[in-house]
C-alpha cells in the first residue's frame, strides 16, 4: 500500500509523466488521421489541406521548430519565475512548479504538438506517390499550433498569478489541511473561540486587505478605544 502511495506521490510530482503521455497519443492519433481520405466534395474535404506535398512539408518542419522555441522560452521564463519566488518565499516552491497542474497541461500541448507535426514529416512527401499524404492531418497540425499559442498565454497569465502571496498561502493553507487530515481522522478543524476582549471580524473568503476606510475605522477605533 505504502509503495502504492509512494509512487502515486511521484507520478503526480513528475513533470514528464503527462507530456510522454500527451506525445505517444498524438502519435497514435497521427496515425489514425493518415487512415482518413476524404471524399471529393464530401464534408471533410473542405478541411483538407489544399498545397503541395512540398509546402505541407515545410508547414510542418515551421511548427515543430516554433514548437521547440516556444517550449523553451516557456520552461525558461516560468524558471526565472520560480528561482525568484523561491528566493523570497521558500525553496519548496519548486516541488509546487512540478505538481502543478497547468504547467503540466501546457507541456502537454506543446509535446503533443510537436511530435504531431514531427511525425506528420516521416508519411508527407515519400512514397511512390510523393502527392498522396494526409491531408487533414496538416490542418490538424495547424489546429494544434493555434491551441499551443492559446496555452502561451495561458501559461503567462497562470505563472503571473501562482506567484502572488495570496495564491502561495491558498495552496500551502490547501495542502497543509490535506496532510492533517489525512494523518488525523478525528481534527477538529472549527476555528477557536475568541478571548473575550478580542472582536472577530469575519470575512467571507481567505486572502488580505487592499483597500480600507480610514473615515470608518477611525471613529469606530476612537468609540471602542481601540
Amino acid at each position: 500500500m505504502r509503495r502504492r502511495e509512494s509512487l502515486m506521490e511521484y507520478l503526480s510530482g513528475a513533470l514528464w509523466v503527462l507530456p510522454t503521455l500527451a506525445g505517444l497519443v498524438s502519435i497514435l492519433a497521427g496515425w489514425g488521421i493518415a487512415q482518413i481520405e476524404p471524399a471529393p466534395g464530401s464534408a471533410l474535404d473542405w478541411f483538407t489541406f489544399k498545397g503541395s506535398s512540398s509546402q505541407a512539408r515545410d508547414v510542418l518542419t515551421a511548427i515543430a521548430g516554433t514548437i521547440v522555441t516556444v517550449m523553451a522560452l516557456v520552461l525558461g521564463l516560468s524558471v526565472v519565475a520560480l528561482q525568484l519566488t523561491s528566493t523570497q518565499y521558500s525553496p519548496r516552491l519548486l516541488r509546487n512548479f512540478l505538481r502543478d497542474r497547468p504547467n503540466q497541461i501546457v507541456l502537454s500541448v506543446f509535446m503533443a504538438t510537436f511530435c504531431f507535426a514531427a511525425a506528420g514529416l516521416d508519411t508527407v512527401g515519400v512514397g511512390p506517390e510523393p502527392e498522396r499524404f494526409p491531408r487533414i492531418a496538416v490542418n490538424v497540425a495547424i489546429l494544434l499550433l493555434f491551441a499551443s499559442l492559446a496555452a502561451v498565454v495561458m501559461i503567462a497569465d497562470h505563472v503571473s498569478h501562482a506567484i502572488q502571496v495570496d495564491a502561495i498561502m491558498r495552496r500551502v493553507e490547501r495542502e497543509s489541511l490535506g496532510v492533517v487530515s489525512k494523518l488525523y481522522d478525528n481534527v477538529d478543524l472549527v476555528p477557536p473561540e475568541p478571548r473575550s476582549w478580542a472582536i472577530s471580524v469575519p470575512a467571507r473568503t481567505s486572502g488580505y486587505v487592499v483597500t480600507a476606510h480610514p473615515e470608518i475605522l477611525v471613529p469606530r477605533a476612537t468609540q471602542y478605544r481601540v
